[in-house]
């Protein structure tokens, strides 16, 4: 599944692009909606569907909200060799 397909959120930047990510936010038809926030940031593969289910058991477990943000542009991979190249080319000031 690609990145867009899973995220399920966009989160604006300061430079008006936009982050994909995943939100996980159970039990939503509670009156306080105001609930704690948990960033899970993915791993070295990038935003897969692993991260997703990680992210909706957390959500679920702890009765909280989970972002999980694309740091990868759009883009994973199970290929060693791009996964690097994901992390070494990620800009450090996103």
């Amino acid at each position: 599944e690609t990145v867009q397909n899973l995220a399920s959120i966009k989160i604006p930047r300061r430079d008006g692009e936009e982050v994909f990510a995943y939100c996980a936010n159970h039990n939503t038809n509670d009156q306080d909606n105001a609930k704690p926030v948990l960033i899970l940031i993915h791993e070295f593969f990038g935003l897969s569907k692993s991260i997703c289910d990680k992210a909706d058991a957390l959500a679920q477990d702890l009765n909280i909200c989970v972002v999980a943000p694309d740091t990868f542009r759009g883009e994973s991979s199970a290929f060693i060799p791009k996964c690097i190249w994901l992390a070494l080319s990620t800009p450090q000031d996103r």
